[in-house]
């Protein structure tokens, strides 16, 4: 019985450097440590509160992914050369950065309402 895979010539191995994939897993990370504290004040400055900041962190994380999404390639084959799964572009750091997101929240909320 004949095999039908390509010879080996026509074979490509996609071959990941570590140090790249760590480097543009950093990036996420920065850019959702970034998101989290300008939607935290700006939830606070709109006087956002309980479900309703809630949504808008969901909302404005999301957005973000949307625009990485763009960034990287929406094919999956473009996104795992960048990254280790597809799905870190939706998932990585969201719910580690939603303290920091309370934080500055309740910071811009206490600016602008508090001491006024």
């Amino acid at each position: 019985m004949a095999s039908h895979a390509p010879p080996r010539s026509q074979r490509t191995v996609l071959a990941l450097s570590p140090e790249f994939l760590s480097h543009n897993v950093q990036i996420i990370r920065n850019a959702r440590s970034g998101q989290a504290a300008f939607a935290g004040l700006a939830a606070g400055f709109l006087t956002l509160q309980g479900l309703h900041g809630f949504v808008f962190y969901l909302a404005t994380s999301a957005l973000l992914s949307v625009f990485l999404t763009l960034r990287f390639g929406r094919r999956h084959d473009t996104i795992t050369q960048y990254l280790p799964s597809p799905s870190a572009i939706w998932t990585l750091d969201v719910l580690g950065n939603l303290v920091s997101y309370m934080l500055f929240w309740t910071l811009g909320f206490g600016l602008v309402y508090i001491y006024e």
